[in-house]
């Protein structure tokens, strides 16, 4: 997929997930939830708690979408699947939150390398705080 549109998961959103049913929904999410959990990703047993508590939230709030999406790209993983996931779980919120998670996905993932050494996350190899850029965070406020 191509990510040099800086609406690419505005009008992924638009076309593929707006006008879904909630079993469609469901549908999607589960099948997003088995390439997140050790296809396509580390498995959540293996994610710090706060971010698998975020990870089920229906609808994602602006501050977790940052703290998740981060987290994903992070640590290597895809960023159309997170933001499908972040997206599906949208149904259970509005129409403008959707597609202001998507733009905000937009803006993350538009800004990542600009933002490489203020943006962090954290990294499941190394089991501490890294910013984007690969190297250590060393704080206590983490």
């Amino acid at each position: 997929m191509n990510h040099t549109d800086n609406h690419f998961f505005l009008n992924l959103y638009l076309s593929n997930f707006s006008n879904n049913s909630k079993s469609t929904t469901i549908l999607k999410r589960q099948d997003l939830f088995h390439s997140i959990n050790g296809d396509a990703f580390y498995p959540r047993n293996s994610w710090p708690s706060n971010i698998k508590r975020i990870f089920w939230q229906k609808p994602i709030t602006d501050k977790d979408t940052f703290k998740l999406f981060l987290f994903f790209i992070g640590n290597g993983g895809s960023p159309n699947i997170i933001a499908e996931w972040v997206l599906t779980s949208q149904y259970w919120g509005n129409e403008r939150k959707a597609e202001k998670r998507a733009r905000q996905m937009d803006f993350l993932l538009s800004n990542r390398e600009r933002k490489a050494d203020i943006w962090f996350y954290f990294d499941i190899s190394h089991q501490d705080w890294r910013f984007l850029n690969g190297r250590k965070r060393y704080s206590a406020n983490n």
